[in-house]
């Protein structure tokens, strides 16, 4: 189980959606490290956090660095970057949940388009690539632009994929403490091609209707 007192890294933590999530987990009350291949890259977005959230828990620097000792670690780097950022942490992401937020989108001259991967989904591709880890998926729907911006509410459904039970609740478990988030189950992680597709759905009503578009599923009980 993740616990309140659990770190976080975020591995592309400098990238719009990485860095979004960092802020409102960092609200929270979480610990957060923020990655990337570049420590001062990592350094600049510790202190853009440090400014909108006083008193934030939160470090950065290279992947390999804020991994190492971190209990959750958060996939946020485009499809086309997964293996060869990947591939050098395979062993210090040995039996750690790792949750991708990487969706199985080309994008062409700004548009999304469905790309076709042999493992179905970008989240079963980081499975492939970290065999002994417990890969789960989520966060896709999430606006980067409103995770990044404090003062925007967020009131939305957030839908989590996951082979291991445990390692799925324990996700929706964080995507709870992002207020206004409510996490989903959707089963197993071959199901995670459902919602990296639906990112491409929203961008293109976002551009269509000048809109920061989330997801709601209605019909379902809050607990």
């Amino acid at each position: 189980m993740i616990t309140r007192s659990s770190s976080l890294a975020l591995i592309g933590g400098t990238g719009p959606e990485g860095f979004g999530l960092s802020v409102r987990w960092c609200l929270a009350g979480e610990s957060v490290a923020i990655g990337s291949r570049s420590a001062a890259r990592a350094a600049e977005a510790v202190l853009r956090i440090g400014a909108m959230v006083p008193g934030a828990s939160v470090t950065g620097g290279e992947n390999d660095t804020v991994v190492r000792d971190a209990d959750a670690v958060v996939v946020a780097v485009p499809l086309s970057a997964l293996e060869s950022t990947l591939a050098p942490l395979t062993d210090l992401l040995s039996g750690k949940l790792v949750i991708s937020v990487v969706a199985a989108l080309d994008w062409v001259d700004g548009r999304p388009r469905p790309a076709r991967l042999a493992e179905g989904s970008a989240a079963q591709r980081i499975q492939a690539l970290l065999p002994h880890s417990r890969v789960t998926s989520g966060f896709h729907t999430l606006s980067a632009d409103k995770l990044g911006d404090p003062s925007q509410y967020l009131d939305e459904d957030c839908i989590i994929c996951g082979d291991d039970r445990d390692a799925r609740r324990a996700t929706m478990e964080l995507a709870g403490k992002i207020e206004g988030i409510r996490p989903l189950s959707c089963g197993r992680l071959e199901n995670s091609v459902y919602p990296e597709l639906l990112v491409g759905m929203l961008a293109t009503i976002n551009r269509i209707h000048k809109v920061q578009a989330g997801i709601r599923l209605v019909g379902i009980g809050h607990d």
